[in-house]
């Protein structure tokens, strides 16, 4: 069953973990496959950016769970800005 609908049933925390757990095996799944096929290369600028961000993003997750263990609609409207902000701060750095 898709995490979306495990929230509209009313098992949310059965929804976070299933998404939290897609993304982890994406990450695996598409960089493991993807190393098979070609080496990967990662340079020193994207870890020192792509890193931290990473990190922030699940802080702020991990925070906005324990807080009454929900998801409140402003801390969905604070992590998409971040992401949004994590966006636009990828391209300003990694200008082509």
């Amino acid at each position: 069953m898709p995490p979306h609908f495990l929230y509209v049933g009313g098992l949310f925390s059965e929804g976070v973990g299933n998404i939290m757990g897609a993304d982890i095996m994406n990450i695996c799944w598409v960089a493991g496959a993807s190393a098979l096929v070609n080496d990967l290369t990662v340079t020193r600028k994207e870890v020192i950016f792509m890193f931290p961000a990473m990190l922030v993003m699940i802080g702020m997750t991990m925070i906005f769970l324990r807080t009454g263990h929900r998801l409140v609609r402003r801390e969905g409207l604070a992590l998409l800005a971040a992401y949004l902000l994590y966006i636009v701060s990828f391209f300003v750095v990694f200008r082509p």
